[in-house]
């Protein structure tokens, strides 16, 4: 493929024999008519089924295989790091994404530097609750308008993702923390409308109860690696304002300061403290991505 045009195409797979041959055919008409050169990456996330035999046996698909399972995550950033396209493209192999969206997703790429596929619907179950919420937590957090902050379908450019490949985790929240990366650093984000269909095969990975907090605690975390501030800021500004109240009150039924104010108000310094120093890390994180970054791009020339 041309590297300088194409786009690679990266499929995490997990015990989704019962698909993948179909899916896989309906991604190849899709691109039938793509300006661009492509690769097809499927990435076999140590499945005891046959999807290993049944991705390995269809033509022009380059399949990478992990002896054992280790997460959706880790299977996108295996597939990152063996694609050759300067655009890249996540799709699942479970048919809940329709290809057709790819030629619309890379073309925008050369406006933006994240696209991802927002489903118009999460329809109403509790895991599509969390969704709402998350993403409306992660719209105010990270100040753009998310409206689909779990959604693994997603196209970027491979450069900017190299930037952050070394914070996306090895689970499924690898899609939240790659869109708060991108809108917390800068860079420009785009949301297409898309349509989900119904699984057609394999099983979610995902358990309401168990991870729901997680994906909530995600986005703090995220904000504060890349927006501190954003956290820090008002909650030393409630505890300065709950100090001042309590100042005033305390003032007026007995004549002097409490204990009480002089903890809250410095509460407020030092919270204030952390976030500005938090904030200073954050910045040399960002510088040492992308330091880590053009050291890969140097070894890889040296080696090529």
């Amino acid at each position: 493929m041309d590297e300088a045009k194409g786009f690679s195409v990266i499929i995490p797979a997990y015990n989704e024999e019962d698909v993948l041959e179909s899916f896989l055919g309906n991604l190849k008409r899709a691109l039938t008519d793509a300006k661009d050169s492509y690769e097809i990456i499927v990435v076999d996330d140590g499945s005891d089924d046959k999807t290993f035999s049944i991705a390995s046996n269809v033509p022009g698909v380059k399949v990478i295989k992990h002896p054992y399972n280790k997460g959706n995550g880790a299977a996108v950033k295996s597939g990152i790091l063996e694609a050759r396209g300067e655009k890249i493209v996540i799709i699942d192999a479970d048919g809940q994404h329709d290809p057709e969206h790819i030629p619309e997703m890379t073309g925008l790429l050369n406006e933006f530097d994240l696209i991802v596929g927002s489903r118009e619907s999460f329809g109403i179950s509790k895991r599509s609750f969390g969704n709402v919420v998350v993403s409306k937590l992660a719209t105010y957090l990270s100040g753009i308008t998310i409206p689909d902050l779990t959604s693994g379908f997603r196209a970027f450019r491979k450069e900017k993702m190299m930037e952050f490949i070394d914070l996306l985790p090895n689970g499924y929240s690898l899609p939240s923390t790659s869109t708060l990366a991108f809108a917390t650093s800068g860079y420009n984000v785009k949301f297409v409308p898309i349509k989900a269909n119904v699984r057609q095969g394999g099983k979610s990975g995902i358990n309401v109860s168990k991870d729901g907090m997680k994906f909530i605690v995600l986005i703090f975390r995220m904000v504060s690696l890349f927006k501190p501030l954003k956290i820090f800021v008002p909650i030393s500004i409630s505890l300065f304002f709950v100090s001042f109240l309590w100042a005033f009150r305390t003032i007026a039924y007995s004549g002097g300061l409490s204990p009480t104010v002089t903890m809250l108000f410095l509460a407020g310094i030092f919270t204030l403290l952390f976030g500005l120093l938090a904030d200073q890390l954050a910045e040399t994180r960002l510088s040492m991505g992308k330091i880590n970054k053009l050291l890969r791009e140097k070894k890889l020339d040296n080696t090529g």
